[in-house]
């Protein structure tokens, strides 16, 4: 029978100083915080967010969130069926009706809608979340108040920027309060910086993850935006973000 080793407890402060040691050591090995350390961070990120800038509170209705249980339900049914499909049960159920969310709130702060309600193959969908609706090569990165959200990395190993990365609009979703809260956007730049601070590797448990995720954490630092205007305005001249044509 397989015997689970039981995991060493750190303090904060010795995973942090770990972390140092290992950066100063030119490792790329880091420890991931606890749920406890995360949730701690991302609060004080949050309140800080909150006194400096602010945010959008965006209420969201026992409506919207049945419509998003729903798509949730009716897309993972569908992608059973793809034959690269890994279903993870209720971790990918909570990330399709948050994402979902997301999208249906922004759609309601701009008075635009944006979530597209057809399913099909995750091929025919592969492209920035705000192109169809708004013409915009942004994305949308809701995620649940608690973590920091991961995003896709967008740097090769030389440290250039990929040509296909585009903004990305922030927005928080917490389904018991029923509220949705708009950070802002952030543009390629700030995404490629954030990539750049190895300290946030901390913030992934699944090693294999990180080789393709980073958390951002550098919410209180991207830009507001009010209407389609402002930000199409952000995002404009920015690489990859550029209006299609």
């Amino acid at each position: 029978m397989h015997q689970f080793r039981k995991p060493v407890y750190r303090t904060p402060e010795e995973r942090r100083e770990m972390n140092l040691s290992l950066l100063n050591l030119g490792e790329k090995q880091i420890v991931p915080l606890d749920y406890k350390e995360h949730r701690r961070l991302f609060w004080r990120s949050f309140y800080r967010t909150k006194e400096k800038k602010g945010f959008v509170v965006i209420q969201l209705t026992d409506n919207d969130i049945s419509y998003a249980e729903a798509f949730a339900k009716k897309v993972i049914r569908l992608k059973q069926k793809e034959s690269h499909h890994e279903n993870d049960g209720q971790f990918e159920f909570n990330r399709w009706v948050v994402g979902t969310l997301g999208e249906v709130a922004l759609g309601k702060f701009l008075g635009v809608k944006i979530h597209d309600n057809k399913v099909g193959n995750s091929e025919n969908f592969d492209v920035p979340d705000l192109q169809d609706a708004l013409g915009l090569r942004c994305g949308v990165k809701a995620f649940r108040v608690d973590n920091f959200p991961l995003t896709n990395r967008i740097l090769y190993e030389s440290g250039r920027v990929k040509r296909s990365a585009y903004p990305q609009v922030f927005i928080g979703i917490c389904t018991k309060k029923k509220v949705a809260y708009l950070y802002g956007v952030a543009t390629v730049d700030d995404l490629a910086e954030n990539e750049r601070m190895e300290e946030n590797e901390q913030f992934i448990k699944d090693r294999n993850a990180s080789k393709r995720k980073v958390a951002f954490t550098q919410l209180e630092t991207i830009s507001c935006f009010h209407d389609v205007a402002s930000l199409e305005s952000l995002i404009s001249g920015q690489k990859g973000s550029q209006k299609s044509s």
